[in-house]
């Protein structure tokens, strides 16, 4: 399913116990994963809890791995995961990409368009 709009508002969801759990999390924990901030130049200010990932090779029979954030963030945000999917997408559908993303103070992500395919389909922000 191709992203029809650029935007689509979801609804309230109530994000209380994942935004503490993001919180709580430790510096070294921001830093576990940094294959995005040394890939991808727009994101070299960022730091992420990586939750689920995956490359995009071999769309759509892709291969996500969990990292270092599933143990930190799971407990939470496997339940707001499974109530949006089942509240907004057809039957079947699965989260293969999951983080918690920060911006350093003072930086900025210039405008970029994401290169995968799997990017072009239904994403969800928060």
């Amino acid at each position: 399913m191709n992203i029809d709009t650029p935007l689509r508002e979801l609804g309230p969801i109530n994000t209380s116990a994942l935004s503490e759990a993001i919180l709580g999390a430790g510096s070294s924990d921001w830093k576990a994963n940094e294959v995005r901030q040394q890939s991808y130049d727009v994101h070299y200010n960022t730091q992420s809890l990586v939750m689920l990932f995956t490359d995009g090779e071999n769309w759509p029979n892709l291969t996500v791995s969990r990292e270092a954030g599933w143990d930190i963030l799971a407990a939470t945000a496997q339940a707001l995961m499974d109530q949006i999917l089942e509240a907004h997408y057809p039957p079947g559908g699965v989260v293969i990409r999951a983080m918690a993303a920060r911006l350093l103070a003072g930086s900025v992500i210039k405008p970029h368009v994401d290169a995968p395919v799997s990017y072009t389909h239904l994403r969800a922000h928060e």
